[in-house]
């Protein structure tokens, strides 16, 4: 029997299981974002390095996001959780912590969280989801505290946009907010216009509508955006979106 949203807290077994869940995965949103935050003062290196990642000897790379049936999840977690605990120094160490940080939210999501959703329910990941918007929104409210002075891009929404030194997602980013709709529906992006014919505006996905059709399963995503407008993207032009945004805020 699962027990009521608001008895979900940290003096209940099942509040403990998510606690502890949602401050594992706020850090490895939170070490993300500080570290592509850092790496945005020199996106020229910082794609190079990723255009360069295939051929790295470091350990604990992931070259692909392929998952092996037969790989030690245990292992590979406590490798990236040793990496990311180091304090980074140069660009190069940010480079990896938030590789590092990105992979292991990946696999943590799939192996770990994953199940104990599926066991317990929605309320279990409602309550887990609040924990999650809650830690991270330290971090942005910190992000947005430390650019409160940085000059601001026009905007076409009624709301100003957010300072314009909070880095574009990556693809990587991309994937892991695509592979974890919990937190992909908890969050509002800002998508930064590029010319006349490409309006900027804060947005958010709604729901995801999949379909099994004669070619395979149809994925549409419902994108809101603050003009009231919601538009049905496939997957490749959420993907082309995201690109083109920036984390704005958790969504309460």
């Amino acid at each position: 029997m699962l027990l009521p949203h608001s008895l979900y807290h940290a003096t209940t077994t099942l509040g403990t299981i998510a606690i502890q869940h949602a401050s594992t995965v706020a850090n490895y949103l939170i070490l993300h974002g500080e570290s592509a935050e850092y790496l945005a003062t020199d996106p020229t290196k910082r794609d190079r390095m990723l255009k360069e990642l295939a051929n790295s000897n470091a350990p604990w790379v992931r070259k692909q996001f392929k998952y092996d049936a037969n790989e030690d999840v245990d292992e590979l977690l406590r490798g990236w959780d040793d990496a990311i605990a180091k304090t980074p120094v140069t660009l190069e160490d940010h480079f990896y912590r938030l590789h590092y940080a990105t992979a292991a939210l990946c696999y943590y999501e799939r192996d770990k969280l994953g199940p104990d959703v599926r066991k317990y329910g929605d309320r279990f990941h409602k309550f887990l989801e609040d924990r999650v918007d809650e830690e991270y929104n330290v971090f942005l409210e910190s992000v947005l505290g430390k650019a409160a002075n940085t000059p601001r891009a026009q905007s076409d929404s009624p709301r100003p946009p957010p300072p314009s030194n909070i880095p574009y997602m990556t693809l990587d980013v991309v994937k892991v907010f695509l592979g974890t709709p919990a937190v992909l529906f908890s969050t509002k992006f800002y998508h930064r216009g590029h010319g006349e014919d490409d309006a900027s505006g804060y947005w958010a996905v709604s729901k995801i509508n999949r379909a099994e059709t004669a070619g395979g399963t149809s994925v549409q995503y419902a994108v809101a955006f603050d003009d009231d407008m919601t538009f049905d993207l496939d997957e490749g032009n959420v993907v082309d979106l995201m690109l083109k945004s920036c984390v704005a805020s958790s969504q309460g």
